[in-house]
């Protein structure tokens, strides 16, 4: 549980440290081969932090984690995105790209009928 800091001026930069180290933790679960890196960096934070605050618990910091995607793998979006534009006839706007994007032969009618249901303002369409 987070607790104020006796100092009400430090209370912003603890703030901001405690998302780094979230950030830095999910960073660490994310990627193996800069563990010892980003561990070094983490211990820099919490340095910093005691150095703000000496009786602040580190352990009230959880760990940031990455939501991943569930209608494209990683890059996939951004890969289909340039597609549409080598493509293009005429200049498209950021609506149609994406249109163009969720309707590819790789994905089922189903598929796209419920994409668009959840994107935000689509609700009209179908």
């Amino acid at each position: 549980m987070r607790r104020p800091t006796k100092d009400p001026y430090a209370r912003p930069a603890i703030q901001t440290l405690e998302r780094l180290h979230a950030e830095l933790g999910g960073k660490i679960l994310e990627n193996k081969q800069e563990h010892e890196n980003l561990a070094g960096q983490m211990r820099h934070v919490e340095a910093v932090i005691k150095m703000l605050d000496p009786s602040y618990s580190l352990r009230a910091i959880s760990v940031k984690r990455r939501q991943p995607n569930p209608w494209f793998k990683r890059g996939t979006v951004y890969r289909r995105a340039v597609d549409v534009l080598r493509t293009a006839t005429e200049a498209l706007t950021a609506r149609e790209i994406a249109e163009r994007v969720l309707v590819s032969p790789r994905t089922s009618p189903t598929r796209t009928r419920t994409r668009w249901r959840t994107l935000p303002g689509a609700s009209w369409r179908h």
